[in-house]
């Protein structure tokens, strides 16, 4: 990794919301696309990055039973439309420009994550997941690997609306042209008694072996969750494809 690298990177995440409970049901599908500019500011001696993460354009497409189809494209405001495209729009709109901050290590391990510029701005309820990056970052063992090899990684991850455990196994699928290939197994499991998560995570990613970013992904997430508000539990079913592109 070397300061002043930049790159541009898409987040695509496809979702599926569904909860039974009967004071407030919920069914909705939406897809987020984000597209970040990334920017290596700083390396220190030791290897450890801090790499900026800029938001430059979201869109949401978002369909609801009984409230129809809403689509928001900050860069083309031409093809928003749908109930909450004028309550969302305001919002989404302020957050471009803002950043998203992470300190990782050599080993790619994070070390630090600054989300303060856009947790203050957005809606809670839009179901945007911060710490995506993370999620396709790979933190590589002490030791050397081969191909065939596994390791086990536990993180705590936070964003507005839960903290999680997260017990993730790399394995090493491939070495070519100087990319790894490497296949993920996550579970999952809520930090916070408000709302008590159990899920999995599995895909894969090709990593560039010089920079240790990952250079696409693709993870299958399945939640479920019990969300305990003013004395009721909502249970929720959470299923979300993410892809990420770095080009």
């Amino acid at each position: 990794m070397e300061a002043g690298l930049k790159k541009l990177v898409e987040l695509n995440i496809k979702q599926n919301i569904n909860s039974n409970s009967e004071s407030s049901p919920i069914a909705i599908d939406q897809n987020l696309i984000f597209t970040y500019d990334m920017n290596v500011e700083d390396v220190q001696p030791d290897g450890t990055s801090r790499i900026r993460y800029t938001l430059n354009n979201l869109k949401l497409t978002q369909s609801i039973p009984g409230l129809g189809e809403t689509t928001i494209n900050t860069a083309d405001p031409s093809e928003n439309k749908g109930a909450a495209a004028d309550i969302l729009m305001p919002i989404f709109s302020q957050m471009i420009g803002k950043s998203i901050f992470l300190k990782v290590n050599k080993k790619g391990k994070v070390l630090e994550t600054d989300t303060k510029e856009i947790e203050m701005l957005k809606n809670k309820n839009v179901g945007i997941d911060d710490n995506s990056f993370e999620n396709f970052l790979t933190e590589f063992p002490d030791n050397p690997v081969k191909i065939g090899d596994s390791w086990e990684v536990t993180r705590n991850s936070s964003n507005a609306n839960a903290s999680m455990k997260i017990k993730t196994i790399y394995s090493l699928k491939e070495l070519k042209d100087g990319k790894a290939a490497i296949a993920v197994d996550a579970d999952l499991s809520s930090l916070n008694e408000n709302i008590l998560i159990a899920g999995t995570m599995k895909g894969s990613f090709v990593v560039e072996l010089k920079t240790g970013l990952s250079e696409s992904g693709f993870l299958h997430q399945e939640l479920d969750m019990t969300m305990n508000t003013v004395g009721k539990k909502i249970p929720m079913k959470i299923s979300s494809d993410i892809s990420m592109n770095l080009r």
